[in-house]
């Protein structure tokens, strides 16, 4: 049977690669993606974007009549030619809010649960270790434990900063214009390899330009957190137990949202996923998780709340509920609004990022809106590049902070956008992203996600060490905004990543091309 197996295999496996397309071809199928269990990305299904693996795409014209014959053909071709070679739990232009039900959706790394109490760490860890229900896979990138999630400049190389006059490193600007020449004008980027910490290699392409930052203003509200925290409970230890202990319920700052966050039903041993609404209840770690992993706008205008108050009560926070209805009533709006704004102004102007380039300005949600108003948001691809930088050298308020917010960043969930390219699959991430599109009517468009004919901002922040876990991996930074009209700017980002992986790899001595796939050397 295996040897008839192993023939039709050869058969079918010549008949795809008659067929490969160009590389060029290759990315333009690159969004499309096959449930070889059935259509749509089901609970027990295990969805294959077409993007990482070049020899399925030929696939999607295949002439099979019979509807079980065709998806045979795949399990056989998957199971004979590409064993344990990819992740399955890739995603070719997700949202923010990314996960269906039954799927992992998260950052934090997973033995965090005792530290941290952030519920469905424990529940995910329960899943990759087999011992709970679940279908998504993380990719090796994804599995570092905490222990092994450093700052990479701390203690090494504190004092680099990139200014108006910091040189660029020709070899590096010379890659990254060849990624951009063909591309439309509308992109703008900032990198930093950090792989020799004492020889950072900076290179940038329009990365003072302005953007809306969409949800990568998250990061800034994060940052005000740790900023307040460490402000007023200098010991770290009591900054966990303010985050692990502190129960937060959800009000009208919450009103609305459409991101689902996960929650864990340990009595039921399940994992469900809902719209974070008045009266739901999580500690204040669990507020930051459901912000930055899954981009809950209602947990970004609820830590934002709470930043504010730590300002207010200083020690004696928590405060009960009526103690901030009565300052919220009683304090003028415009009031709110000047410490909402220096909340998250302070901690970035102590490391020298400008308030005039990089500006969280107004609350996520309508009811954060009404309660505070706001002033306009905005962020330069440099500057983003340089809040990395500064995280990387423990100098983000301090140490601790900065390690933590890293960690909040690591992306252990099903990889979207720039994320998503199947040439970070060895690599740990930690990831951002933030969009802002619109339509407008116009014959023979049609609106879809990522792709407005309006506007059609991106925004992607990235730390890629590759491979996840070396102890001489191949580390960079990368702020990439873009506002290009009626593409997928979420494939596209994707796209840059990947070329952008190549690009680094190379330079390193670390690349290898095999089959059209990408390699990964491992100095070790």
């Amino acid at each position: 049977m295996k040897t008839i197996f192993r023939f039709f295999g050869f058969f079918f496996a010549q008949e795809i690669q008659k067929r490969i397309p160009t590389r060029r071809d290759r990315a333009a199928l690159r969004p499309a993606s096959i449930n070889i269990l059935g259509s749509g990305a089901g609970k027990n299904g295990q969805s294959f974007p077409l993007r990482n693996l070049g020899v399925f795409a030929p696939l999607r014209d295949f002439s099979c009549n019979d509807f079980i014959l065709k998806r045979l053909v795949l399990l056989l071709v998957t199971y004979l030619l590409l064993p344990a070679t990819f992740s399955i739990a890739g995603e070719s232009a997700g949202g923010d809010s990314c996960c269906a039900e039954g799927e992992e959706a998260l950052d934090y790394p997973l033995d965090g649960y005792d530290r941290t109490g952030i519920a469905r760490l424990k529940a995910f860890k329960l899943v990759q270790e087999g011992k709970m229900r679940g279908t998504a896979r993380l990719p090796w990138g994804a599995k570092l434990n905490e222990s092994e999630i450093k700052l990479r400049l701390q203690g090494i190389n504190e004092n680099y900063d990139i200014s108006a006059t910091t040189p660029v490193e020709p070899v590096l600007q010379s890659g990254l214009r060849e990624i951009l020449k063909n591309r439309d004008p509308h992109y703008s980027i900032a990198i930093l390899d950090i792989t020799d910490p004492s020889q950072p290699r900076f290179a940038a392409v329009q990365a003072d330009t302005l953007y809306p930052p969409g949800s990568i203003g998250k990061l800034l509200i994060m940052t005000g957190l740790f900023d307040q925290l460490a402000r007023v409970f200098p010991d770290p230890a009591a900054r966990v137990r303010i985050l692990k202990n502190t129960k937060i319920t959800a009000d009208d700052f919450a009103l609305r949202d459409t991101h689902e966050v996960p929650l864990y039903d340990q009595a039921a041993n399940k994992i469900s996923y809902k719209i974070i609404k008045p009266g739901d209840t999580f500690n204040l770690w669990e507020w930051a998780d459901h912000m930055v992993s899954p981009s809950a706008n209602a947990a970004a205008s609820m830590v934002w709340k709470q930043v504010m108050l730590i300002d207010q009560f200083k020690t004696a926070y928590p405060v009960s509920k009526p103690q901030v209805e009565a300052y919220l009533k009683t304090t003028k709006k415009s009031l709110l609004s000047e410490q909402s704004v220096r909340v998250l102004r302070d901690p970035l102007g102590a490391v020298g990022l400008p308030e005039e380039e990089i500006r969280q300005g107004t609350m996520f949600t309508g009811g954060g809106q009404r309660a505070v108003p706001g002033v306009s948001s905005y962020l330069t691809p440099k500057q983003m590049l340089r809040w990395m930088l500064k995280m990387e050298q423990g100098k983000l308020i301090d140490g601790w902070s900065s390690l933590e917010m890293k960690k909040l960043m690591y992306f252990t969930r099903r990889r979207y956008r720039y994320a998503s390219s199947p040439a970070l699959d060895s690599a740990a991430v930690f990831f951002k992203s933030g969009s802002l599109y619109s339509c407008r009517p116009e014959p023979g468009f049609k609106c879809k996600k990522y792709m407005g004919n309006a506007k059609n901002f991106l925004n992607s922040v990235a730390i890629v060490e590759s491979p996840a876990g070396s102890r001489n991996p191949c580390v960079y930074l990368v702020a990439l905004c873009s506002n290009v009209l009626k593409i997928n700017s979420a494939v596209e980002h994707q796209t840059i990543a990947t070329e952008i992986q190549e690009m680094i790899l190379k330079h390193h001595g670390r690349f290898k091309p095999k089959k059209g796939k990408q390699a990964f050397v491992d100095p070790e």
